[in-house]
């Protein structure tokens, strides 16, 4: 017994040393790409997010797939172990009666397989929530001059109780969902019970015969197999809050793969260095911006700016004079014509290069 204690310790304390270094190295990795991707996106991807809740959203989706892909899964691994083992044991105390139990099987998995898909929907509604008061919350603290300047905190708390009001929504709605799948879970392994005993009662009074032991079923080797029967289910059972974490997981790694897996569609490595002289020709511009595409900002725009003349842009609000600038820093790429660099298509110039020799004060 020593051994095995010995055996069983040393099996263990590796299984979650191991796995949880793997997951911090992975975490690691994934925020790096996270970072990387977040910087390396077009003006045209943050128009279209909300860039204060992508800290908190790192963050959370990073911390939930290391949960996900360390100890929890091997908390899985050691379940269905048991499962086995404990499926093993009873099949060889009684193969048929074994059989006869296992058919409340599919209702216990039906109840895992509900309650899983139930957590992972509910998590992705919650986390969607919270990222987004988070990131409200983070916007309205960085220019917390600008708001006290402006008599705006009455304002920013209000709106920032809506964000709140949707997280306590999101909240109870999962509370219910959950409460509800959770109870359908229990009462399967309850049925479960019934149903064992029942058959197992049977068994023995009608001395079915055990082809393993040679013998009619008596009541201990009902007890054998309802035991081996009941942990092996039961494994399966206890796996549900780590089936859970990799639900979550699940979840926040298509949140962040998605950003990560995204290209950008101003590539920052594409393109040949150039060296500018200065003249800037607009030829047949149209444009609008992708957060707004009913909205056309420029069409047929057709101008020179020479090299070394200074120009002035004026105009009504939504003119486009800054969407002029923005074109010109290749923050944008117009949806018809061509932006030249000294006669040279903007698109073959390489960003990186170009960026490095030019400024703009605001």
């Amino acid at each position: 017994m020593g051994g095995i204690t010995g055996v069983v310790f040393l099996t263990s304390f590796f299984q979650n040393w191991l796995l949880a270094k793997a997951s911090a190295n992975a975490a690691g990795r994934i925020k790096t790409q996270y970072l990387e991707k977040i910087l390396d996106q077009d003006s045209s991807w943050f128009d279209q997010v909300n860039y204060g809740e992508l800290a908190s959203r790192m963050t959370k989706d990073v911390d939930s797939i290391q949960r996900g892909v360390g100890n929890k899964c091997g908390q899985i691994i050691y379940s269905l172990a048991m499962c086995v083992s404990g499926l093993f044991v009873a099949f060889y105390k009684g193969w048929t009666l074994a059989f006869a139990m296992l058919g409340i099987g599919p209702i216990m998995i039906t109840g895992l397989g509900i309650f899983s898909s139930i957590m992972m929907q509910r998590q992705q509604v919650s986390m969607k929530a919270y990222a987004q008061s988070a990131g409200y919350a983070e916007q309205a603290l960085s220019a917390v001059r600008i708001v006290v300047s402006f008599g705006q905190e009455e304002l920013e708390i209000t709106n920032y109780k809506r964000f709140l009001a949707r997280v306590k929504e999101a909240s109870l709605k999962g509370g219910v969902a959950i409460g509800l799948s959770t109870g359908f879970l229990f009462f399967c392994i309850y049925i479960n019970y019934c149903y064992c005993f029942v058959i197992g009662s049977v068994w023995v009074d009608k001395k079915y015969w055990n082809d393993v032991e040679d013998r009619p079923y008596l009541a201990g080797d009902c007890l054998a197999v309802f035991f081996g029967v009941l942990f092996g289910l039961f494994a399966l059972g206890g796996a549900g809050p780590s089936f859970n974490a990799v639900s979550e997981a699940k979840a926040a790694g298509k949140s962040a793969f998605d950003i990560i897996d995204r290209q950008s569609r101003i590539s920052q490595e594409g393109g040949k260095p150039h060296p500018i002289k200065g003249k800037v020709e607009f030829k047949n511009i149209g444009f609008f911006y992708p957060s707004r595409p009913d909205q056309q900002i420029m069409s047929g725009l057709n101008y020179t700016f020479e090299a070394g003349k200074t120009y002035a842009i004026v105009g009504p609000s939504g003119s486009g004079k800054s969407t002029v600038i923005q074109l010109i820093e290749r923050f944008y790429d117009p949806a018809e014509g061509q932006v030249l660099i000294d006669g040279v298509d903007l698109k073959t110039v390489n960003v990186r290069d170009y960026r490095r020799q030019i400024g703009y004060v605001g």
